[in-house]
C-alpha cells in the first residue's frame, strides 16, 4: 500500500509536527520498539526497524503507546488503524480518542508546534 508524498499530503487535513521520541507498537501478542517521526490530531507517522516487517500488516491495528526520552514514562496511549506500510515507515490513525488522551495529545502538540494559533483553530475543527 505504497502512496506518494504528494497524494498523502493532498489527503491531509491536520498540520504534522515533527517529533522524536521512542513508542512500543503492540500488535496481536507482539510489542515492536518503534520511534515517532511526526504526529498530527487524526494520525502518526512511524519509524520501525527492518526485521519487523514481516510482522505487521497493513489495516491491523494495534496499541501504541508513546514515550518520553530518555526516562521512558507513558505520555500517550492510543488505539490505531494501520493504514499504510512504506519500506521503515508506518502511517496510522485513530478513530476516536478519550479526553485524557486527547489532552495528553495536545500538550504533546502544543510543546512541540510552532503555530500555536493553527493548533487552536485545529482542535476546535476537529471538535466541531
Amino acid at each position: 500500500m505504497s502512496q506518494n508524498n504528494s497524494e498523502s499530503k493532498e489527503h491531509r487535513h491536520h498540520t504534522r509536527t515533527a517529533l522524536d521520541l521512542p513508542a512500543e507498537l503492540k500488535i496481536d501478542a507482539t510489542t515492536h520498539a518503534v520511534w515517532i517521526q511526526d504526529i498530527s490530531l487524526k494520525g502518526v507517522l512511524i519509524t520501525y526497524p527492518a526485521q519487523s516487517l514481516k510482522l505487521i500488516e497493513p489495516q491491523s491495528t494495534g496499541h501504541l503507546v508513546i514515550l518520553s526520552d530518555p526516562e521512558r514514562i507513558a505520555l500517550l496511549e492510543l488505539d490505531i488503524h494501520i493504514v499504510r506500510i512504506n519500506t521503515g515507515l508506518i502511517g496510522a490513525t485513530w478513530g476516536t480518542i478519550d479526553l485524557d488522551n486527547l489532552t495528553a495529545l495536545r500538550e504533546l502538540l502544543n510543546a512541540h508546534f510552532a503555530d500555536h494559533a493553527l493548533l487552536k483553530r485545529e482542535l476546535f475543527e476537529l471538535v466541531h
